[in-house]
């Protein structure tokens, strides 16, 4: 029997964005109260940028231009009904 994995869920929009950049898959996004989760697909590439991400790796640098555009797209994901 396989198991399905769930979501990785992440409300931080910077993380998210980052995330994005690297081409992780954003499943879906949900309102959690008054804010949004972004839940991405979880898999060893996630896990892995996860700590590049929080360790401020050299392999972490994005283009602040990327970057910037990511984080719009997800903010008009938080606006959306």
């Amino acid at each position: 029997m396989t198991s399905v994995k769930e979501p990785y869920a992440i409300s931080d929009i910077y993380f998210a964005a980052y995330l994005r950049i690297f081409k992780c898959d954003l499943i879906r996004s949900k309102k959690d109260g008054n804010r949004t989760l972004f839940l991405f697909a979880d898999t060893p590439q996630l896990q892995d940028l996860k700590i590049k991400y929080y360790n401020k790796s050299d392999e972490s640098k994005v283009t602040p231009l990327d970057f910037a555009n990511s984080v719009k797209d997800l903010k008009s994901l938080c606006y959306m009904s």
